[in-house]
C-alpha cells in the first residue's frame, strides 16, 4: 500500500509536460518509468493519457531532448491497456482508425483487455452505417479473439458479416442481436 502511495505522489509531483516528454523519450527506460507512473494511478490517469493518445504532430520536438509523439502515443496506449478502464474505450476506438499499424494493434489489444465491456462498446459502434476498411478489419480481429475465449451465440454471424465490406445490413443486424444478448447478461450481474 505504501508503494502505491509513493507512486501516486510521484505522479502528482511531476508536471504533465515532463510526463509527456518522458512517455515520448528516446530512452526506453525513461519511457517505461513514465508509463509505470501513470499506470500506478489507475483510472485517474485516463484523462491525462487521452491528451497523449490524441496528440497528432509527429514532428514535435522539445527543447531539451528529442521527443517522439508516436512513442508517446504508443506508451500511452500501453498504459491504458495495463489500466484496463472501460472509460478508455473511445481512445482504443480512435487508435483502431490510425494510419500506424502498431497503434491500430494496440487499440485492438485494448478492447480485448476490456473484455465484455469493450465488446459492448464495439457492438454499439458497429451499428453505424459505414465503417472504414481498416476499422472493419480491426474489429474483425477483436471479435475473432473474443470468439476464441467464449462461445457467444451469434458471433459467427457477425464475423461472416464483417468479412465482407458490402454486408452492412447483415453486420448491423448481427451486432444488434449480440449486443442485446450481452446487455441482458450485464444487467443480470
Amino acid at each position: 500500500m505504501q508503494n502505491l502511495k509513493n507512486e501516486k505522489s510521484k505522479f502528482e509531483g511531476k508536471n504533465i509536460h515532463t510526463l509527456f516528454r518522458n512517455l515520448g523519450c528516446q530512452n526506453e527506460n525513461t519511457r517505461l518509468e513514465a508509463r509505470e507512473t501513470v499506470v500506478a494511478m489507475g483510472g485517474k490517469a485516463v484523462d491525462f493519457l487521452r491528451e497523449a493518445v490524441l496528440a497528432s504532430n509527429p514532428n514535435l520536438k522539445l527543447s531539451d531532448s528529442v521527443f517522439s509523439v508516436e512513442k508517446m502515443r504508443k506508451e500511452s496506449l500501453l498504459a491504458l491497456i495495463d489500466i484496463a478502464d472501460p472509460v478508455a474505450a473511445p481512445l482504443f476506438f480512435y487508435a483502431l482508425e490510425d494510419k500506424d499499424s502498431t497503434v491500430r494493434w494496440l487499440g485492438e489489444e485494448g478492447f480485448i483487455t476490456l473484455g465484455e465491456k469493450g465488446l459492448i462498446f464495439l457492438l454499439h459502434s458497429l451499428q453505424k452505417v459505414s465503417i472504414a476498411e481498416e476499422l472493419r478489419k480491426g474489429m474483425h480481429h477483436i471479435f475473432v479473439a473474443f470468439s476464441k475465449k467464449t462461445n457467444y451465440p451469434g458471433m459467427s454471424d457477425l464475423l461472416t458479416a464483417l468479412e465482407s465490406p458490402n454486408e452492412t445490413k447483415d453486420r448491423i443486424a448481427a451486432a444488434e442481436r449480440l449486443l442485446n444478448l450481452l446487455e441482458k447478461k450485464q444487467k443480470q450481474l
